[in-house]
């Protein structure tokens, strides 16, 4: 009988805090984290006091295929953006609009 795989962050709110704990503990000029809530992707905003201004007035996220065996389960969309930026870029269409953001914290 194989062994079941239990996936340690079981959702994308799970994961997402994860991802903003480790940004933080690589780079202190990240100031806000906003994620925005699916339950099949991670939607996530890093805002920084150190990156330049958007030239294309939207926000632009990576996205990192899931990594099961690194326990995060979900497809994860990443954007960091300029502090002056913040809530003011277009979002990709799939993410909503600013007012479903919630501010992540510890």
């Amino acid at each position: 009988m194989g062994i079941s795989y239990e996936p340690q962050y079981k959702t994308t709110h799970d994961q997402a805090l994860v991802l903003m704990r480790e940004a933080k503990q690589t780079d202190p000029n990240f100031v806000r984290f906003y994620w925005f809530p699916h339950e099949q992707e991670v939607r996530l905003v890093e805002v920084a006091d150190d990156v330049p201004t958007s030239e294309t007035g939207a926000v632009e996220p990576f996205y990192f295929p899931p990594a099961p065996d690194y326990q995060m389960p979900a497809l994860s969309g990443v954007a960091v953006i300029s502090s002056e930026d913040d809530r003011r870029l277009t979002l990709p269409a799939a993410w909503g609009d600013w007012s479903s953001a919630v501010e992540l914290s510890e």
